[in-house]
């Protein structure tokens, strides 16, 4: 599947559901002298799901990544001149590109993913009344709120 953000690389699909919010009820729970606990309830209707492809690169941000690798870089380069140490230097700009790729590694892509996806779409939904967006996790833990 091509990524429908670039239309040039293969892509995953990320499913998010979308609805509006119809009703919000504000309930006290209990009250003391100094404190007040609420309840707040909402209630969802449910616009529906959808699907976006998208690639790696457009997951990573494209240049954003490449501006942190260089700044990295190039505090590398600051640092080692006020400590006047080449090894410094070269150290961090070695490790630098790799705990940024290590961390990009392990960090959640499947929800990075659904989250662009809602970015991605989130414009053209809201103009049709929708104003409600969640990842499936969120959406499985709000069901019993959609009407």
């Amino acid at each position: 599947m091509i990524c429908q953000k670039c239309n040039t690389n293969q892509g995953v699909p990320y499913t998010f559901y979308y609805g509006r919010m119809v009703d919000k009820k504000s309930e006290t729970i209990s009250q003391t002298a100094n404190d007040e606990v609420f309840r707040i309830t909402e209630y969802f209707t449910l616009g529906g799901q959808e699907s976006v492809v998208l690639c790696s690169k457009c997951l990573r941000g494209g240049c954003v990544f490449w501006l942190l690798v260089v700044g990295l870089f190039f505090i590398g380069l600051l640092l080692s001149f006020g400590l006047s140490s080449v090894l410094y230097f070269l150290l961090i700009s070695i490790l630098a590109p790799v705990v940024i790729s290590i961390a990009e590694y392990n960090s959640d892509s499947k929800t990075k993913g659904v989250q662009k996806a809602i970015e991605f779409r989130k414009t053209a939904l809201m103009q049709q009344g929708f104003d409600t967006f969640w990842t499936p996790q969120q959406y499985a833990n709000l069901r019993k709120n959609i009407n």
